[in-house]
């Protein structure tokens, strides 16, 4: 069908019913939002479908979370220590362990990074979208170059964490004993993947592939 004409505060949007409720930029360009976040004034109510087989990933910082989950609890934080993580030098993920470290050295602690990241920005649009998609059956997964500790913290202040019953991958990340936060690479350092575009610490594209064999084995079993 035609799609109808709908304004937004990023531009002109088309709205046409498509599988999974996208919507259609006039550029072309599809923005993954599900029908059920239209204006509820200019729309009728959703028809949830069925969607059994399918599976949804998601990236996480700037994506599902509207902002760079590393970067954000070191602005509110530590907002000096920040400078020194633009530039080149060390791994991106072993940069962030070191910063951590040093916040940790300046008296940040776990409840400091809790609070922090209950304040990170999240798009009303994505919490329903998450919400809909589970509502109709769809497997939900999170492949992401955060750490596990930031993105279980966010799910779960968010009321989120059940909606993702196909995993989290990400780098994995624990507290020391005397309760600094440090984060590691997915990958493991002694057995590299070959990708060459990826950076060390994970490839999401091979996370990918691995995430959809084991739904559709699932779907299948």
């Amino acid at each position: 069908p035609r799609p109808s004409p709908a304004t937004s505060g990023s531009g002109r949007l088309f709205r046409c019913r498509m599988p999974a409720g996208r919507l259609v930029s006039s550029s072309g360009r599809l923005q993954l939002r599900f029908l059920a976040v239209q204006e509820r004034s200019q729309a009728p109510a959703v028809q949830v479908r069925s969607f059994r087989s399918m599976l949804v990933v998601w990236d996480f910082d700037w994506s599902l979370v509207n902002e760079n989950t590393d970067t954000y609890v070191v602005d509110k934080l530590s907002p000096d220590l920040r400078a020194g993580m633009s530039g080149r030098g060390l791994q991106w993920t072993d940069l962030c362990a070191a910063t951590f470290k040093k916040m940790h050295d300046r008296g940040v602690t776990r409840a400091d990074f809790e609070s922090c990241l209950a304040s990170l920005p999240m798009f009303d649009e994505h919490i329903e979208a998450l919400r809909l998609a589970s509502e109709s059956g769809a497997r939900q997964a999170i492949i992401s170059d955060s750490n596990t500790f930031f993105i279980d913290t966010i799910l779960s202040v968010r009321g989120l964490t059940e909606h993702i019953n196909g995993g989290v991958v990400t780098n994995p990340s624990s507290w020391t004993a005397d309760g600094a936060l440090h984060v590691d690479w997915l990958q493991p350092r002694d057995a590299p993947h070959a990708c060459p575009w990826s950076p060390p610490n994970m490839c999401k594209g091979n996370i990918l592939q691995d995430v959809m064999a084991a739904s559709a084995s699932e779907t299948e079993g």
